[in-house]
């Protein structure tokens, strides 16, 4: 059998391992978005003016985008 690639990755001896880890990885960013997403439903929806906590919500993303 002859073997390609860098024998220094994890994934030279065992290539169905890198599957795994991509279908892992996006899992946990399905998970994130999740907590994400319902995390800022309930912000926008804290009382009855969800047009003012959207707004607010997007101008302090883009200043911490801007502070990072």
């Amino acid at each position: 059998m002859k073997f390609t690639g860098n024998p220094s990755s994890k994934y030279f001896f065992n290539p169905g391992k890198l599957d795994e880890d991509i279908k892992k990885d996006q899992e946990i960013i399905q998970q994130r978005r999740k907590i994400i997403y319902e995390t800022l439903m309930d912000l926008i929806n804290l009382d009855t003016f969800q047009k003012e906590n959207y707004d607010l919500i997007i101008q302090e993303l883009i200043r911490i985008k801007k502070e990072n």
